[in-house]
């Protein structure tokens, strides 16, 4: 069977092909597009969701920040009231042991002048007894000693005479028999009550004697008393150059 003839025009035939490549285009065209856009819809979901959980965890990360920032500020509060309680502490008992040292000059000045007047009067010695028990005695007179003492060599001094005591009564007898108190120096009242009495500082009270001699530290190298038998300083023994001898028995 014979073909049938070609049209002699193929302009309106070219024409529809080219319709049909543009329509083709413009679909692979629109799906391209299509996917590329579902692509971006599922990265906005991710995104939004991703965004949540950050906001989430951030909300729980500032809420935990805000604890610990009460905490800390609750432990500065805790560490200022202590401050504060320390220094008040500290001023009531430097107080109190400014009380206790001048309760103990008048109540060492009163029992001198009692036992003075009672030896005046014939009597034996009437107060005897420790004015405080010596542990308190040193706590109170050694603290007082360490807090107002300034140079290391000033401080030994002091703590010297502070333990051995310098002799002095601290106040002298009238011709009447009536003490007359003088100034009073802490340290000298240590001697007369670590002893149990104060009957070797009335019976020096007529006169003043010089402060003891002293010595150095062999190991500290501070000046301390001579009898000292243990340096008040760094507690090491102490020995005299010139050791006093033992008695003889009477019957040698």
């Amino acid at each position: 069977m014979p073909s049938p003839p070609l049209p002699t025009d193929m302009s309106p035939l070219m024409a529809e092909l080219e319709r049909i490549a543009l329509a083709k285009s413009k679909i692979e065209e629109f799906d391209a597009r299509r996917t590329s856009l579902a692509d971006e819809i599922r990265r906005c979901k991710e995104g939004d969701s991703s965004l949540d959980d950050f906001r989430k965890l951030l909300h729980e990360l500032t809420q935990e920040k805000m604890s610990h920032v009460e905490e800390l500020r609750q432990i500065n509060s805790d560490i200022n009231t202590i401050e504060e309680a320390i220094k008040q502490t500290e001023s009531d008992r430097q107080r109190a042991f400014e009380t206790a040292r001048r309760l103990l000059n008048e109540t060492m000045r009163l029992k001198d002048q009692a036992n003075v007047l009672g030896r005046n009067a014939g009597a034996s010695e009437l107060l005897a007894d420790p004015v405080i028990p010596q542990e308190d005695l040193t706590k109170l007179m050694l603290d007082q000693q360490l807090r107002i003492a300034a140079p290391a060599s000033n401080a030994s001094s002091a703590f010297g005479q502070l333990m051995m005591g310098s002799g002095d009564g601290g106040f002298t007898v009238m011709s009447q028999g009536l003490p007359t108190m003088v100034p009073y120096d802490p340290p000298r009242l240590v001697d007369s009550v670590v002893a149990g009495g104060s009957s070797n500082a009335a019976s020096n009270s007529a006169k003043h004697q010089p402060l003891p001699p002293m010595k150095t530290c062999q190991s500290c190298q501070q000046q301390i008393h001579r009898n000292a038998p243990i340096c008040p300083m760094c507690k090491s023994k102490s020995r005299s150059k010139n050791p006093k001898k033992p008695k003889r028995k009477a019957d040698d």
